[in-house]
């Protein structure tokens, strides 16, 4: 449990677009900052809406800035993408 002296505030980024650790990661650590950055590894690369997703370098990046990296799958679709019948039956 927590016990915090004043309130606490968690800064995360799932299947995060480079920008998410170039632009947003940069504000964070101008403030004394850390994210979460949490990483789809079978995403890696690729490109969505929200723009190019993180590389290989960025994962690197984002440690020595002092950032938090996690992992919650490898692979999964964008959930703005699919159908209701391709959520259902993947």
């Amino acid at each position: 449990m927590i016990n915090a002296q004043r309130p606490l505030i968690s800064f995360t980024f799932d299947d995060f677009p480079r920008s998410a650790l170039h632009t947003g990661g940069a504000i964070l650590n101008r403030s004394g900052l850390a994210g979460t950055y949490y990483a789809c590894l079978g995403l890696m690369g690729g490109e969505t809406a929200t723009g190019k997703l993180f590389n290989a370098d960025d994962l690197k990046i984002l440690i020595d800035r002092g950032h938090e990296l996690g992992c919650h799958t490898y692979s999964h679709c964008h959930s703005w993408v699919p159908t209701r019948g391709h959520m259902k039956n993947p």
